[in-house]
């Protein structure tokens, strides 16, 4: 079996193609573009989609998951070749029941495939020769589901193959013909021969009982194909109106996609003549004139900020030199003050320093003082005390005094002027000494003149913003100006950016708009070529049966059925009635109906005996498996690990043991890197499709991102193999990376597609 093309209405798909080669197919998509869907879509056209699976945490079932996101219901189509015929299949959906439908025909030909007809959920098991899980298990392979669980299906398919000794040859056809002798007795559909025989057996009893009431039988048989007849009319006259109404609902189709087309081509309209500018569509020059204005703004603003920044530096180191000279105790003073002073002081100190070296009075010269002191007390006394003495005495006394003072006054220091002044200059300016004075005197002058130059920088600072703001002004103005033909309200020049970023995105949209607009224009025309009717025509008022078109059919099928078994029991009844029929016929027909029911369901048991010793000698016979499936599969992963791990062995459970190359001890899987493990099950994978899915026409292997985990050089070695296997089935390799593609792109054999 081999795919060739597949049309898919799945999920993300929508009316999505694919072609295939014969041998390995690349496809590459990235990640979200739909590989995992056609992957679960290529299941569902062979097995179909299945409606018990319930939604659950973290999960939603198939039937909701692939829903088609535009709408509708899910359908696809699958051209394959098998057992050396083209075949067309193609699965549609009803309400809850996703997939259901199959037709299956010989291509180019209206030819039904007989072995797919009546078996829609059965047709991928008549294809691939096994079970959806077994097939799940084997051949559909993807990076999340690697590993390999059991099944009852899958452990009957080994046992088939254990039990035949070769490979190639598939048990089911053993049992398929159990089933099939037991389906020829009784089938679910309540057909078979020990049906027929039951059935037959105990319409033979019951004709006894309607020979009495044959008359009455006969009249409600014909009472109910009347009914019969009138609910065809009904179903006959509902399915002409489906009929109208499916050709009216193309109609609508192509009116609303008219209407669709429309209104985009005048949302387009519209947007156009919002962007405009100077009377007259956008352009991306404009809006490049735009930016040029704004960008030139910025840059003349940020000039202004780095001048603000200078002009403040400026300003604060003015402010700091002007304090630094209002710290001087002199600060009131102004600089040519304290330069005089300290001038002044520098004059007085040689003066000073030389008042100071004259010679101290001598304590000896108080003597004479106090002689003349002494003197006058006792002239004083003379007089007091000796008047007799007259005044002689008393003016000896103070003549001598006199002398003595004289001489004591003499011997005093002389005044000295060039200390005095420089006390006074000191206490004026609150200072110990004259050098601390003369000392900050020149630092003040230079704290003078440090503020003067700072402050004269502060001032040209100053007039390099005024400046370099008037610019930056004039260019805002003019970039608003022009900002301001664009959008009339914009006030702020700050918003240009904003402006441009959501004109440039609305030319975006609106080229976008123009495209749908078309594409629109363009599918609307195409409808309107392919429809055969009138458009003007006026829609007439239809009842809507309340069942659906498909439903209807159905019905109209099963009522016909239904009156043709009617008739054909009125005409045997009324044969009955004419015959009237004789008793010990009917006992005899009875004894021989017993007999033949008695025999088809002792076949029967018996059957259903030899298919459960089947399955128990499966079940037995699984144990046998493992070694062959190891073998094979150790071959597989000693080339996929490039030698480093040459043996691999499975339990029933498919638990594996894997021992390295040149050691004697096995090791559990789950001690492997997540690269070697997916290497392993990949082994496992592909040796259970060459034990359990062999033959003639061998299914497709599927991979879905099945190499993820592999580094460049192994990727490279599994490419090797699925090449080789390749050559005897078809290999699908849905993969996100281009690796594959670059590996094995020119390999022969080899097709690449990228979705």
């Amino acid at each position: 079996m081999k795919i060739q093309k597949m049309r898919a209405t799945f999920g993300t798909l929508e009316n999505a193609k694919l072609e295939l080669g014969g041998g390995l197919n690349i496809l590459e998509a990235p990640n979200e573009s739909g590989k995992s869907t056609w992957c679960a879509f290529l299941r569902s056209m062979l097995y179909g989609v299945s409606t018990s699976q319930r939604e659950k945490a973290g999960m939603l079932p198939d039937k909701k998951r692939y829903l088609p996101w535009q709408g509708g219901l899910m359908q696809g189509a699958m051209e394959l070749t098998h057992n050396g015929r083209e075949i067309t299949m193609e699965r549609t959906s009803r309400p809850n029941l996703p997939m259901n439908k199959l037709i299956a025909v010989y291509k180019g030909t209206f030819d039904k495939v007989q072995e797919l007809d009546g078996f829609s959920l059965e047709a991928g098991e008549k294809l691939t020769g096994v079970p959806e899980d077994v097939f799940a298990r084997t051949a559909f392979i993807g990076q999340s589901n690697v590993q390999v669980s059991q099944t009852p299906e899958l452990e009957r398919r080994i046992g088939a193959i254990v039990s035949t000794g070769d490979e190639s040859v598939s048990a089911t056809e053993v049992t398929g013909r159990l089933y099939a002798w037991r389906r020829s007795l009784q089938n679910g559909r309540g057909g078979g021969t020990l049906v027929k025989a039951q059935q037959e057996l105990e319409k033979t009893k019951t004709r006894l009982q309607e020979l009495e009431e044959k008359h009455n039988a006969l009249a409600e048989l014909r009472r109910y194909q009347e009914k019969l007849q009138e609910q065809q009319g009904q179903l006959e006259a509902d399915l002409a109106i489906h009929e109208k109404l499916s050709q009216r609902s193309e109609q609508q189709r192509i009116l609303d996609a008219g209407k669709k087309a429309r209104l985009a081509a005048e949302d387009a309209e519209n947007m156009r003549r919002r962007l405009q500018y100077r009377g007259r569509p956008v352009k991306a020059e404009d809006l490049g004139d735009i930016q040029a204005a704004y960008a030139a703004f910025e840059t003349l603003a940020g000039a202004c900020v780095s001048e603000n920044d200078r002009m403040r530096e400026a300003q604060e180191q003015h402010a700091a030199a002007l304090e630094a000279k209002n710290r001087f105790a002199f600060a009131d003073l102004t600089e040519e003050e304290v330069s005089t002073a300290a001038s002044r002081l520098a004059e007085l100190i040689p003066a000073v320093q030389a008042e100071q070296t004259k010679p101290k009075r001598s304590p000896l010269l108080m003597l004479p003082l106090a002689a003349a002191l002494i003197a006058l007390l006792l002239g004083a006394a003379s007089v007091l005390w000796f008047p007799a003495t007259g005044v002689l005495i008393p003016c000896a006394l103070v003549l001598l005094g006199g002398v003595a003072a004289y001489f004591v006054l003499r011997g005093r220091k002389m005044p000295m002027p060039a200390t005095e002044e420089v006390q006074q200059l000191l206490t004026r300016y609150r200072y110990p000494s004259p050098e601390l004075l003369i000392r900050d005197a020149g630092a003040f002058s230079a704290a003078c003149a440090r503020e003067s130059t700072l402050q004269a920088s502060a001032a040209e600072a100053e007039t390099r913003f005024s400046a370099s703001r008037e610019e930056a002004r004039a260019a805002a103005d003019c970039a608003l100006e022009k900002a301001q033909l664009l959008d009339g309200r914009l006030q702020d020049v700050r918003q240009i950016p904003r402006l441009l970023a959501d004109t440039r995105a609305a030319m975006e949209e609106l080229q976008a708009a123009e495209a749908n607009a078309a594409a629109l224009q363009s599918a609307y025309e195409a409808l309107c070529s392919g429809y055969e009717g009138d458009l003007a025509q006026e829609m007439e008022y239809l009842p809507v049966p309340m069942r659906s078109e498909e439903d209807t059919r159905a019905a109209l099928e099963r009522t016909r059925q239904k009156r043709e078994d009617v008739l054909r029991q009125l005409t045997l009844a009324e044969g009955a009635l004419r015959v009237s029929g004789d008793p010990a016929v009917i006992a005899g027909q009875i004894r021989s109906l017993e007999q033949e029911v008695a025999e088809n369901q002792a076949k029967y048991d018996a059957l259903t005996l030899a298919l459960q010793e089947m399955e128990a000698a499966a079940t037995e016979l699984q144990t046998r498996f493992s070694p062959m499936l190891g073998k094979i599969a150790s071959e597989y992963l000693a080339r996929l690990s490039g030698g480093k791990y040459d043996k691999v062995a499975f339990d029933k459970t498919f638990a594996a043991l894997v021992t390295p190359q040149g050691d004697d001890v096995a090791r559990e899987a789950l001690y492997l890197s997540q690269g070697a493990l997916d290497q392993m099950y990949l082994s496992l994978r592909l040796a259970m499709c060459r034990l359990l899915l062999s033959g003639d026409e061998p299914c497709p292997i599927v991979l879905d991102d099945a190499l993820t985990n592999f580094d460049d050089e192994r990727a490279k070695t599994a490419l090797e193999l699925l090449q080789e296997i390749a050559q005897e089935r078809q290999v699908l390799l849905f993969t996100c990376h281009s690796r594959e593609a670059s590996i094995a792109g020119s390999w022969p054999g080899v097709k690449v597609t990228k979705l």
